[in-house]
C-alpha cells in the first residue's frame, strides 16, 4: 500500500512550490485506523484500482491498481488533477445529496479516465475514488476547466493558422504570373510569416503532446549518464547564442569543474526550455535573464530569474495548472498555458521539486531542485553540444523559442 501526503507551501515571499511536500504521519494518521485499514487491505488484495482523498481532496492511499489506472496520481497534486475545474464544494455538496459523483465522460478531450467518488462511512471525512468504466457523461457539471482547455487549444492553433492562410493569398495574388517587382519583393515578409506561424504549430503540437504523456504515465524516466555542469554550459551558451540578437541578455553561472549523475536530461531540458520561453516571451525593455546553478550536498538547485513584465500575485498560485495563461494585455489567452505544467511535471517526474516567486513590474524567478546520484552502470547519455543546437533547424530549443526568435527558413 502506498501512503501519500500532499500540499501546497507558500512561504513569506510568495513562493508557490508545485510538487508534494513529504513529511512525518500526520495527527489523523489513516494507518491507525482500523477501519481504513481493512478496506484499504481488501481493495490492494483484490487489485481493485482505487485511491483514497482527505476532505480537501488530497491523496492519502493509493492501490497498486490504482497507480496502474489513474496515472495522474503519481504527478504532484494528482487527485486534484482528476478533479481538475470542477468546485470542491459543488463536489462534496453532490456526494451529500445524491451519495456519489462522477465525473465528465470520456469523450471530452484531455479529460482523465472518468472516475467516481464517495464518502467513506466512517464519519472521518475521506473520500474514495475509483476509476468507470464506459460511462458516457458524469452527473458532475462538465468543469471549467474542460472549456478553458478547448479554448486554448483552440486559439493556439487558430491564431498561427490564420497567418498562414492570409500570407498564402497574398502570395497567390502578388507573386504570381504579371506581378511588379515591388509585390515580388515582399515574398520573403511572406514566406517568414509563414514559417513562424509554422514553428508555433510545431511548438504547440510539441508541448500537447508533452503534456499528455507526462499526464497519462507515458514518459517513463529514461536514466543516462552525463557530466551536468558540461551539459548546462552547452545548453544556455547556445541559448544566449539565440536569444540575445532579440535584446535580452542570459548568462549563466555555473560551477566550473565536472558533476557525473545519472539523470534524465530529456526532462531537465523541458523545464528549462519551457522556463526559457516564457522569460523571453513576458518580457519588456531592460529585460535580462541570469541562469545560476549549485551543487550541494547531493542536490542540484538551478535559477532562471528575468526582469521581464512578473505575474500578479493573485494570479501566481494558477501558475502551474494545465491550460492556464495570463496575457498582461487582458486578452483571453497569451499561450496555451502548459508551459510550467510540464516543466513541474518533467521536474517531479525525476524526484525534483520546482517553485516559482515573481513581482509585478520586476520580474519573475523560477527555481528547481534535483537529487543528483552517479551509477557508472548507467549508458552514457547523447546530448547536444552548442554547435548541434544552433545547427538544427527543428532542435528543441528553437522550437521553444519560437514566439522570441527569428525562426530559420
Amino acid at each position: 500500500m502506498q501512503y501519500l501526503e500532499s500540499e501546497y507551501f507558500r512561504g513569506p515571499s510568495q513562493m508557490i512550490s508545485a510538487v508534494p511536500q513529504r513529511g512525518g504521519a500526520p495527527l489523523d494518521d489513516p494507518r491507525t485506523d482500523s477501519f481504513f485499514d481493512q478496506l484499504t487491505g481488501l481493495l490492494d488484495a483484490s487489485g481493485q484500482p482505487a485511491a483514497v482523498m482527505d476532505h480537501d481532496f488530497r491523496l492519502v492511499w493509493c492501490s497498486a491498481a490504482g497507480s496502474r489506472e489513474m496515472p495522474a496520481l503519481a504527478l504532484p497534486d494528482g487527485a486534484q488533477l482528476l478533479l481538475h475545474g470542477y468546485d470542491p464544494e459543488v463536489v462534496r455538496a453532490e456526494i451529500d445529496r445524491c451519495g456519489s459523483f462522477t465525473t465528465a465522460g470520456p469523450n471530452h478531450l484531455f479529460a482523465e479516465r472518468p472516475t467516481v467518488i464517495c464518502a467513506l462511512p466512517d464519519g472521518s471525512g475521506r473520500y474514495l475514488i475509483q476509476p468507470v468504466s464506459g460511462a458516457e457523461q458524469g452527473s458532475g457539471m462538465r468543469p471549467e476547466g474542460m472549456s478553458r482547455t478547448l479554448s486554448s487549444f483552440g486559439n493556439q492553433y487558430r491564431a498561427p493558422l490564420t497567418v498562414i492562410f492570409s500570407m498564402l493569398t497574398l502570395l497567390s495574388r502578388n507573386c504570381g504570373p504579371g506581378s511588379s517587382e515591388k509585390d515580388r519583393e515582399r515574398m520573403p515578409d511572406y514566406l517568414a510569416a509563414i514559417n513562424q506561424s509554422a514553428f508555433r504549430l510545431l511548438r504547440s503540437s510539441e508541448w500537447i503532446s508533452d503534456y499528455t504523456r507526462l499526464t497519462y504515465g507515458f514518459s517513463p524516466v529514461r536514466t543516462r549518464r552525463v557530466d551536468l555542469f558540461h551539459y548546462l554550459r552547452e545548453l544556455f551558451s547556445a541559448a544566449a547564442d539565440l536569444i540575445e540578437p532579440t535584446g535580452i541578455p542570459l548568462s549563466a553561472d555555473i560551477p566550473e569543474g565536472m558533476l557525473p549523475a545519472a539523470c534524465d536530461t530529456q526532462k531537465v531540458s523541458a523545464a528549462l526550455l519551457n522556463i526559457l520561453s516564457n522569460s523571453c516571451r513576458y518580457t519588456r525593455p531592460g529585460n535580462q535573464i541570469a541562469v545560476r546553478v549549485r551543487f550541494k550536498r547531493g542536490m542540484l538547485s538551478v535559477s532562471v530569474a528575468d526582469r521581464g513584465l512578473g505575474i500578479p500575485p493573485d494570479v501566481q498560485p494558477r501558475v502551474f495548472e494545465p491550460y492556464f495563461s495570463y496575457d498582461h494585455g487582458g486578452r483571453p489567452f497569451s499561450g496555451n498555458g502548459l508551459g510550467l505544467t510540464i516543466a513541474r511535471d518533467s521536474i517531479a517526474a525525476i524526484g525534483g521539486t520546482i517553485a516559482l516567486t515573481s513581482t509585478p513590474g520586476k520580474g519573475t524567478t523560477v527555481v528547481f531542485t534535483l537529487p543528483v546520484e552517479d551509477d557508472e552502470s548507467v549508458p552514457p547519455a547523447v546530448f547536444c553540444e552548442a554547435a548541434d543546437y544552433l545547427s538544427d533547424r527543428f532542435s528543441p530549443l528553437r522550437v521553444a523559442l519560437s514566439d522570441s526568435i527569428d525562426c530559420p527558413l
